[in-house]
């Protein structure tokens, strides 16, 4: 049997928590359980993280929100001192130029800020909260004057049925200001199971589908056209093209190579499971108090790896991860 690689990068769900009320994300309506882990508990399996696996290798603090924990840039500091390159996404909300200062100084390597348009009404509209807008373009005014640490400032967009005359003015946007664009296709919300695969019919979603498949296989072969002269789009071209496929036919879209998620990615969620892979069972394969070592190589976790091998569900790692065919 061969030994499983060690993970070269890993997903710190830090809160299910969040201050948004986004339309395309259910995260805000699931965060009741109480998330007991302290910034100890975090510290703790940082280092034994940090002995298990390569120097280098990259953690993402995500959420929910993650400025939500007031501790938040003191786990970012140590994690960067810890030699991991450590990024943080982020809805912005919670960043004023006091927080920006320390973010530039913080270690953080890489930091995506949500933005679904360059219209006040309709990032605030889709975020589901007003000021939202303002607050995302005085973060960018500031980082990037004053990068300090940062290697990457990044800005993530939702491609919608809402944002979609403006998707390829934000590319364009991003490319003038030299800030990195990663464009995300519109995925079923969390909390709906992926085996309901009309999601996007139902009638609390069906506004944010677009319906006209034609104009988002134009608004995409723009973006590659963009990709290819230099602009500074993450997506490959490969994933962009996947894009038009999946928006055509959600429901049967399938990525032709296998999901990755077997032994290169480490996910943990705020009760300290975790995870290879949030979907299939049986997980999490442990918690951050346990030993990685055993966890990452028993029996059991090669048999889960075995079945994301073979996994076809359509989830949001086969859709809007990185990829190329």
């Amino acid at each position: 049997m061969l030994r499983a690689n060690k993970p070269v990068f890993g997903v710190i769900e830090i809160t299910h928590k969040c201050n948004m009320r986004c339309r395309m994300c259910n995260y805000w309506k699931f965060s009741d359980k109480e998330e007991m882990l302290s910034l100890n508990d975090w510290k703790q399996f940082i280092v034994q993280l940090k002995d298990f696996v390569e120097e280098g290798m990259e953690i993402n603090i995500s959420g929910g929100e993650p400025f939500i924990k007031e501790w938040i840039l003191d786990l970012v500091e140590f994690i960067s001192g810890q030699n991991l390159v450590v990024s943080l996404t982020t809805n912005a909300s919670f960043i004023n130029n006091e927080v920006a200062k320390r973010i530039t100084e913080s270690g953080l390597s890489v930091l995506p800020l949500s933005l679904d348009s360059l219209k006040e009404e309709t990032h605030d509209f889709l975020r589901g909260k007003k000021g939202v807008y303002s607050r995302v373009m005085e973060v960018l005014d500031y980082l990037s004057g004053n990068r300090g640490t940062l290697k990457s400032l990044n800005i993530q967009t939702v491609i919608s049925a809402v944002n979609l005359d403006d998707v390829v003015e934000i590319a364009k946007w991003a490319e003038k200001h030299k800030i990195q664009v990663y464009f995300l296709a519109l995925m079923r919300p969390v909390g709906l199971p992926l085996e309901e695969k009309d999601w996007y019919l139902k009638e609390n979603y069906s506004f944010l589908w677009p319906k006209d498949v034609r104009k988002v296989e134009k608004v995409i072969d723009e973006l590659i056209n963009l990709k290819q002269e230099g602009h500074r789009i993450d997506n490959s071209e490969a994933q962009l093209r996947a894009f038009k496929n999946y928006f055509t036919r959600p429901d049967l879209f399938v990525k032709e190579k296998p999901c990755g998620l077997d032994d290169g990615t480490i996910n943990i969620n705020p009760f300290g499971d975790i995870h290879l892979c949030w979907e299939i069972e049986p997980s999490p394969i442990g918690h951050i108090g346990d030993d990685l070592n055993k966890i990452w190589y028993k029996y059991e976790t090669e048999e889960l790896r075995k079945k994301i091998r073979d996994c076809k569900k359509n989830c949001a790692q086969m859709v809007n991860c990185y990829f190329e065919e």
